[in-house]
Protein backbone atom coordinates (compact mmCIF):
# COMPACT_ATOMS: atom_id res chain seq x y z
CA UNK A 1 0.00 0.00 0.00
CA UNK A 2 1.21 3.21 -0.90
CA UNK A 3 2.12 5.82 1.71
CA UNK A 4 3.84 9.23 1.53
CA UNK A 5 7.87 9.32 0.38
CA UNK A 6 8.30 11.37 3.39
CA UNK A 7 7.24 9.31 6.56
CA UNK A 8 8.44 5.93 4.73
CA UNK A 9 11.80 7.49 4.62
CA UNK A 10 11.55 8.89 8.56
CA UNK A 11 10.59 5.28 9.48
CA UNK A 12 13.12 3.07 7.24
CA UNK A 13 16.05 5.65 6.66
CA UNK A 14 16.37 7.63 10.38
CA UNK A 15 14.19 6.31 13.10
CA UNK A 16 14.96 2.49 12.94
CA UNK A 17 19.16 2.97 12.02
CA UNK A 18 19.14 5.81 14.72
CA UNK A 19 18.07 2.90 17.21
CA UNK A 20 20.81 0.67 15.44
CA UNK A 21 17.90 -1.81 14.00
CA UNK A 22 18.68 -3.11 10.79
CA UNK A 23 16.24 -5.22 8.21
CA UNK A 24 17.66 -8.15 7.15
CA UNK A 25 17.21 -8.83 3.37
CA UNK A 26 14.53 -10.98 3.77
CA UNK A 27 12.77 -8.94 6.19
CA UNK A 28 13.01 -5.85 3.68
CA UNK A 29 11.78 -7.88 0.94
CA UNK A 30 8.26 -8.10 2.71
CA UNK A 31 8.55 -4.74 3.56
CA UNK A 32 9.15 -3.59 0.12
CA UNK A 33 6.26 -5.81 -1.01
CA UNK A 34 4.17 -4.21 1.19
CA UNK A 35 4.75 -0.76 0.12
CA UNK A 36 4.37 -1.49 -3.57
CA UNK A 37 1.11 -3.76 -3.71
CA UNK A 38 -1.87 -1.38 -4.28
CA UNK A 39 -3.30 -3.99 -1.66
CA UNK A 40 -4.96 -3.03 1.58
CA UNK A 41 -4.61 -6.53 2.99
CA UNK A 42 -0.67 -8.08 3.82
CA UNK A 43 -1.00 -12.13 4.60
CA UNK A 44 2.21 -13.63 6.13
CA UNK A 45 2.94 -17.27 7.45
CA UNK A 46 6.31 -17.82 9.56
CA UNK A 47 8.83 -19.85 11.36
CA UNK A 48 9.59 -19.58 14.95
CA UNK A 49 10.99 -16.87 16.66
CA UNK A 50 11.20 -15.27 12.89
CA UNK A 51 10.26 -11.50 13.90
CA UNK A 52 6.67 -12.13 12.72
CA UNK A 53 5.60 -9.17 15.12
CA UNK A 54 8.14 -7.14 14.87
CA UNK A 55 7.81 -7.30 11.10
CA UNK A 56 3.87 -6.82 11.16
CA UNK A 57 4.56 -3.36 13.74
CA UNK A 58 6.64 -1.51 10.98
CA UNK A 59 3.94 -2.73 8.37
CA UNK A 60 1.25 -0.71 10.59
CA UNK A 61 3.56 1.96 11.52
CA UNK A 62 4.57 2.66 7.49
CA UNK A 63 0.52 1.80 6.73
CA UNK A 64 -0.57 4.92 9.51
CA UNK A 65 1.33 7.22 7.04
CA UNK A 66 1.16 9.80 9.44
CA UNK A 67 0.67 13.74 8.18
CA UNK A 68 2.86 15.26 10.30
CA UNK A 69 5.58 16.06 7.42
CA UNK A 70 2.41 17.48 5.30
CA UNK A 71 0.40 19.57 7.39
CA UNK A 72 -2.77 17.97 6.72
CA UNK A 73 -5.98 18.11 9.08
CA UNK A 74 -7.36 14.39 9.45
CA UNK A 75 -10.48 12.95 11.59
CA UNK A 76 -9.98 11.16 14.21
CA UNK A 77 -8.83 7.13 13.25
CA UNK A 78 -8.92 4.19 14.93
CA UNK A 79 -6.44 1.00 14.55
CA UNK A 80 -7.09 -2.57 16.32
CA UNK A 81 -4.19 -4.87 17.70
CA UNK A 82 -6.12 -8.24 17.52
CA UNK A 83 -5.13 -11.33 19.63
CA UNK A 84 -6.87 -14.70 21.05
CA UNK A 85 -6.75 -12.65 24.37
CA UNK A 86 -5.45 -9.11 25.51
CA UNK A 87 -2.37 -10.73 26.12
CA UNK A 88 -1.41 -12.21 22.95
CA UNK A 89 -2.35 -8.60 21.29
CA UNK A 90 0.68 -6.91 22.95
CA UNK A 91 4.28 -7.74 21.19
CA UNK A 92 2.86 -5.67 18.49
CA UNK A 93 1.55 -3.09 20.50
CA UNK A 94 4.96 -2.81 22.43
CA UNK A 95 6.91 -2.96 19.27
CA UNK A 96 4.80 0.49 18.16
CA UNK A 97 4.86 1.93 21.34
CA UNK A 98 8.57 1.85 21.29
CA UNK A 99 8.57 3.96 18.66
CA UNK A 100 5.75 6.02 18.42
CA UNK A 101 6.56 7.07 22.32
CA UNK A 102 10.34 7.39 21.91
CA UNK A 103 9.89 9.73 18.71
CA UNK A 104 7.09 12.02 20.98
CA UNK A 105 4.28 11.09 18.54
CA UNK A 106 2.02 10.31 21.24
CA UNK A 107 -0.53 12.32 22.77
CA UNK A 108 -1.81 9.72 25.59
CA UNK A 109 -1.41 6.10 26.42
CA UNK A 110 -2.88 3.73 28.89
CA UNK A 111 -0.53 0.70 29.43
CA UNK A 112 -2.29 -1.51 32.94
CA UNK A 113 -0.23 -4.21 34.48
CA UNK A 114 -3.02 -6.73 34.42
CA UNK A 115 -2.76 -9.05 31.40
CA UNK A 116 -6.48 -9.14 30.88
CA UNK A 117 -6.55 -5.56 30.64
CA UNK A 118 -7.00 -3.49 27.16
CA UNK A 119 -3.75 -1.02 26.07
CA UNK A 120 -4.64 2.00 23.94
CA UNK A 121 -2.66 4.93 22.81
CA UNK A 122 -3.28 8.10 20.89
CA UNK A 123 -1.01 9.66 18.78
CA UNK A 124 0.08 13.64 18.02
CA UNK A 125 -2.15 13.57 15.22
CA UNK A 126 -5.23 11.59 17.00
CA UNK A 127 -5.23 8.17 15.47
CA UNK A 128 -5.60 5.77 18.17
CA UNK A 129 -4.38 2.24 18.64
CA UNK A 130 -6.17 -0.25 20.74
CA UNK A 131 -5.62 -3.96 21.78
CA UNK A 132 -8.29 -6.30 20.94
CA UNK A 133 -9.76 -10.09 22.23
CA UNK A 134 -11.33 -12.42 19.95
CA UNK A 135 -11.83 -14.97 21.76
CA UNK A 136 -15.65 -14.07 21.79
CA UNK A 137 -15.78 -13.01 17.87
CA UNK A 138 -18.96 -12.73 17.92
CA UNK A 139 -18.56 -9.48 20.55
CA UNK A 140 -16.25 -7.90 17.94
CA UNK A 141 -18.00 -4.90 17.87
CA UNK A 142 -19.84 -3.23 14.76
CA UNK A 143 -17.71 0.14 15.30
CA UNK A 144 -15.76 0.59 12.25
CA UNK A 145 -11.90 1.31 12.16
CA UNK A 146 -9.20 1.92 9.85
CA UNK A 147 -6.84 -1.02 10.17
CA UNK A 148 -5.90 -3.69 12.36
CA UNK A 149 -3.39 -6.27 12.78
CA UNK A 150 -4.21 -10.09 13.52
CA UNK A 151 -1.59 -11.34 16.23
CA UNK A 152 -1.31 -15.15 15.33
CA UNK A 153 -4.11 -15.35 13.01
CA UNK A 154 -3.97 -18.92 12.99
CA UNK A 155 -4.40 -19.47 16.45
CA UNK A 156 -7.87 -17.32 16.23
CA UNK A 157 -11.52 -18.01 14.29
CA UNK A 158 -12.20 -17.58 11.12
CA UNK A 159 -15.41 -15.82 12.10
CA UNK A 160 -13.00 -12.90 13.68
CA UNK A 161 -10.78 -12.84 10.50
CA UNK A 162 -14.05 -12.17 8.74
CA UNK A 163 -15.36 -9.39 11.06
CA UNK A 164 -12.83 -7.57 11.31
CA UNK A 165 -12.58 -7.63 7.26
CA UNK A 166 -15.87 -5.93 8.21
CA UNK A 167 -14.99 -3.81 10.52
CA UNK A 168 -12.59 -2.30 7.85
CA UNK A 169 -14.98 -1.50 5.03
CA UNK A 170 -16.85 1.31 5.39
CA UNK A 171 -13.84 3.12 5.96
CA UNK A 172 -11.36 1.49 3.00
CA UNK A 173 -8.83 0.52 5.75
CA UNK A 174 -6.22 -2.31 5.92
CA UNK A 175 -5.07 -5.45 7.50
CA UNK A 176 -2.23 -7.11 8.32
CA UNK A 177 -2.53 -10.99 9.42
CA UNK A 178 1.15 -12.32 10.20
CA UNK A 179 1.32 -15.55 12.06
CA UNK A 180 3.05 -18.83 13.18
CA UNK A 181 2.14 -21.67 9.92
CA UNK A 182 2.45 -24.95 12.81
CA UNK A 183 -0.73 -26.13 14.24
CA UNK A 184 -2.47 -23.39 12.59
CA UNK A 185 -6.36 -23.05 11.98
CA UNK A 186 -6.73 -24.48 8.13
CA UNK A 187 -8.75 -21.36 7.25
CA UNK A 188 -5.25 -18.98 7.59
CA UNK A 189 -3.10 -21.81 5.92
CA UNK A 190 -6.00 -21.97 2.90
CA UNK A 191 -5.79 -17.99 2.57
CA UNK A 192 -1.16 -18.09 2.57
CA UNK A 193 -1.98 -21.05 0.08
CA UNK A 194 -4.17 -19.83 -2.19
CA UNK A 195 -2.16 -16.33 -2.39
CA UNK A 196 1.11 -17.97 -3.41
CA UNK A 197 -0.77 -20.22 -5.75
CA UNK A 198 -1.69 -16.98 -7.54
CA UNK A 199 1.29 -15.16 -7.39
CA UNK A 200 -0.18 -12.01 -7.59
CA UNK A 201 1.66 -8.91 -6.88
CA UNK A 202 -1.03 -7.08 -6.22
CA UNK A 203 -1.83 -9.04 -3.11
CA UNK A 204 1.37 -9.94 -1.13
CA UNK A 205 1.92 -12.60 0.72
CA UNK A 206 5.22 -13.98 2.32
CA UNK A 207 7.05 -16.84 4.03
CA UNK A 208 9.12 -15.66 6.86
CA UNK A 209 11.71 -18.03 7.59
CA UNK A 210 13.34 -18.33 11.19
CA UNK A 211 16.68 -16.90 9.99
CA UNK A 212 15.08 -14.12 8.81
CA UNK A 213 15.51 -12.78 11.81
CA UNK A 214 19.42 -12.13 11.53
CA UNK A 215 19.13 -10.41 15.48
CA UNK A 216 18.66 -13.13 16.65
CA UNK A 217 20.46 -15.79 13.85
CA UNK A 218 23.27 -13.55 12.82
CA UNK A 219 24.08 -14.85 8.90
CA UNK A 220 20.68 -15.62 8.19
CA UNK A 221 20.46 -19.29 6.84
CA UNK A 222 24.37 -19.75 7.61
CA UNK A 223 23.73 -19.22 11.33
CA UNK A 224 25.17 -22.46 13.07
CA UNK A 225 21.95 -22.76 15.13
CA UNK A 226 19.64 -23.07 12.25
CA UNK A 227 22.13 -25.89 10.58
CA UNK A 228 22.43 -27.39 13.74
CA UNK A 229 18.25 -27.74 14.17
CA UNK A 230 18.68 -28.74 9.89
CA UNK A 231 20.77 -31.63 11.08
CA UNK A 232 18.38 -32.64 13.80
CA UNK A 233 15.25 -32.70 12.04
CA UNK A 234 17.08 -35.46 9.20
CA UNK A 235 14.61 -36.42 6.79
CA UNK A 236 11.78 -34.79 8.48
CA UNK A 237 12.05 -31.98 6.04
CA UNK A 238 8.36 -31.36 5.94
CA UNK A 239 8.22 -30.32 9.91
CA UNK A 240 11.29 -28.68 9.76
CA UNK A 241 9.66 -26.62 6.84
CA UNK A 242 7.12 -25.41 8.71
CA UNK A 243 8.23 -24.56 11.83
CA UNK A 244 11.57 -22.81 10.58
CA UNK A 245 11.20 -21.86 7.19
CA UNK A 246 7.43 -20.88 7.21
CA UNK A 247 6.24 -23.24 4.81
CA UNK A 248 2.60 -24.50 5.80
CA UNK A 249 2.38 -28.36 6.25
CA UNK A 250 0.56 -30.79 4.12
CA UNK A 251 -3.19 -30.48 5.00
CA UNK A 252 -4.70 -33.63 7.36
CA UNK A 253 -7.17 -35.96 5.77
CA UNK A 254 -5.61 -36.22 2.79
CA UNK A 255 -6.64 -38.76 0.55
CA UNK A 256 -3.06 -38.21 -1.28
CA UNK A 257 -0.53 -37.13 1.35
CA UNK A 258 2.16 -36.06 -1.65
CA UNK A 259 -0.54 -33.63 -2.92
CA UNK A 260 0.98 -29.97 -2.64
CA UNK A 261 -1.29 -27.21 -4.00
CA UNK A 262 2.06 -24.88 -4.84
CA UNK A 263 3.48 -28.13 -7.10
CA UNK A 264 0.10 -29.85 -8.72
CA UNK A 265 -1.58 -26.41 -9.19
CA UNK A 266 -1.65 -23.54 -11.20
CA UNK A 267 -3.74 -20.19 -11.87
CA UNK A 268 -5.07 -20.24 -15.52
CA UNK A 269 -7.38 -18.41 -17.63
CA UNK A 270 -10.81 -19.44 -18.13
CA UNK A 271 -10.91 -20.78 -21.95
CA UNK A 272 -14.67 -21.80 -23.27
CA UNK A 273 -13.36 -23.92 -26.11
CA UNK A 274 -12.07 -26.71 -23.03
CA UNK A 275 -14.37 -28.73 -20.79
CA UNK A 276 -15.00 -27.63 -17.30
CA UNK A 277 -15.07 -31.25 -14.74
CA UNK A 278 -15.49 -30.94 -10.75
CA UNK A 279 -15.15 -33.88 -8.68
CA UNK A 280 -15.54 -33.46 -4.71
CA UNK A 281 -15.96 -35.56 -1.79
CA UNK A 282 -18.39 -34.98 0.53
CA UNK A 283 -17.24 -36.73 3.12
CA UNK A 284 -17.83 -34.38 5.67
CA UNK A 285 -18.32 -31.10 3.84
Amino acid sequence: MIVNRLWREYILQDVYPRRGIKFSKLQQSAIEKALLAPSRFFYGGGGERSGKSFLAAVIALLWLDAPIFTGEKRPPTEYWIAGNDYYRSRAEFQYMWNILSSEGLLSRYHIPDDKDAQWTMTTTWNATIKTLSTSVPADISSFSINGFIMAEPGRQKEEAHLRLHGRVSETSGWGICVGTNEKSRRWFTDILASLSLLGDPSSPVVSIPTWANEAAYPGGLANPEILRLRRKYGSNTALFDERYAGTPSTRAGLILPEFSEPFHCRAVEYDPSFPVEVAIDPATH
